[in-house]
């Protein structure tokens, strides 16, 4: 019982602009994770297999996600939602983010 291919495609489509949408803090000039940490960017500093990339990106990412919570205009998506979609205040976010670590902490456990 598969979806068709008519669907499938209507919903690929559909979803394209939204993903789109968000890989925009990526790239952003400016606003960016890449503008707001600019030393993830640069390769001379950080060759490959001698520095923990993966921890830096999710650092990146954490810090970009907290500032955001702070100052939702500086949001592409979030001006591309028309503001419909506001982050969570960052007392929430960081409660959140708690919550998920206990979880993963007692599933690891089990």
């Amino acid at each position: 019982m598969g979806l068709s291919d008519e669907i499938l495609q209507a919903f690929n489509t559909g979803m394209s602009k939204v993903r789109q949408v968000v890989e925009w803090p990526f790239g952003a000039k400016g606003l960016g994770i890449k503008s707001k940490f600019a030393g993830l960017d640069f390769k001379q500093l950080l060759p490959l297999q001698k520095r923990p990339l993966g921890s830096y990106a999710k650092t990146a990412v954490l810090l970009y996600n907290m500032l955001l919570c702070e100052d939702p205009e500086a949001s592409q998506g979030y001006r591309y939602f028309q503001r419909k979609c506001p982050p969570m205040p960052l007392d929430d976010y960081m409660h959140q983010l708690r919550l998920q670590k206990q979880a993963y902490v007692l599933q690891s456990l089990a």
